[in-house]
């Protein structure tokens, strides 16, 4: 039998980015807040056991799926890099046609890693719907199953079973749509105008929050100090200098949406969970 293998559901490649100067990061878990705030190697941060992992009949495991992420992040590392790069010197990293492509692809997907995301959609529960429907149009023909394979069908196991496989495919796949409206939107990079303040990341980091244009746009925290957001016509670019009030606002939205927040400073963590 294969041991299960951990997955990281929050990019290590951005994890590594929010750690501290003795490269740990602070992080606060919803799900066991007994922990409180403690801080480990973002390697260790944000992870679960074959989340990816596609369970075969025949016992073999499928993890294609965790392949392909590591494949994008690889290719969505340089770009930003490259964005970073850009913002030390305060100017705009004009992404070419095949890096906004992958930047688009890396921003659409981030959005459906969280080990909850069908969850939270209420597709998890329409999905056991439909198993438990199947399965009692299987007991009204049983020439399609024989009753040995119907009974093992609604073990609690081959339902998970079931569910997992059907979740690691929706994650896999892609909206051509969403990918097109993306692509019809310039970005905005946003800049954390004090230096003393800094973005956390958490397992739901994407969201809309405040009061102008800019800040209502969905926000992707990709370091400390950087956000970027779909914003503005197409090829467009443009930087955004975020007060601190924006940073924290982007922030408790951040906390408040995740179950799991982790960041450079442990009094920011220990401060939105009100510890």
């Amino acid at each position: 039998m294969n041991s299960p293998k951990q997955h990281h559901f929050v990019p290590y490649m951005l994890l590594k980015r929010f750690a501290d100067c003795n490269g740990k990061i602070h992080v606060f878990n919803k799900l066991h807040p007994e922990s409180g705030v403690y801080s480990t190697n973002p390697r260790k941060a944000f992870r679960k056991s074959d989340l990816n992992t596609i369970n075969r009949s025949d016992g073999s495991k499928d993890t294609r799926l965790e392949h392909w992420y590591s494949d994008l992040e690889g290719k969505t590392e340089p770009i930003i890099s490259k964005i970073e790069d850009a913002m030390l010197s305060r100017e705009l990293p004009n992404l070419n046609s095949s890096q906004r492509e992958i930047w688009d692809k890396f921003y659409y997907h981030y959005q459906t890693r969280a080990p909850d995301i069908f969850e939270r959609r209420g597709l998890i529960k329409e999905l056991e719907e439909d198993i438990l429907s199947d399965i009692q149009d299987f007991e009204k023909n049983p020439s399609l199953l024989s009753e040995d394979n119907i009974s093992e069908l609604r073990t609690p196991e081959a339902l998970d079973q079931i569910t997992q496989n059907a979740s690691v495919l929706a994650r896999a796949s892609t909206s051509l749509e969403i990918l097109k409206m993306l692509s019809q939107r310039g970005l905005v990079f946003g800049v954390v105008e004090d230096n003393s303040k800094s973005f956390i990341i958490g397992d739901h980091p994407i969201l809309q929050v405040g009061d102008s244009n800019y800040i209502r746009e969905p926000w992707l925290p990709i370091s400390t100090n950087i956000a970027v957001s779909p914003y503005g016509p197409p090829e467009n670019e443009a930087l955004m200098y975020l007060s601190r009030n924006q940073v924290r606002k982007i922030n408790e939205f951040i906390f408040r949406s995740s179950n799991i927040a982790a960041g450079r400073s442990k009094d920011l963590i220990c401060s939105l969970a009100r510890l």
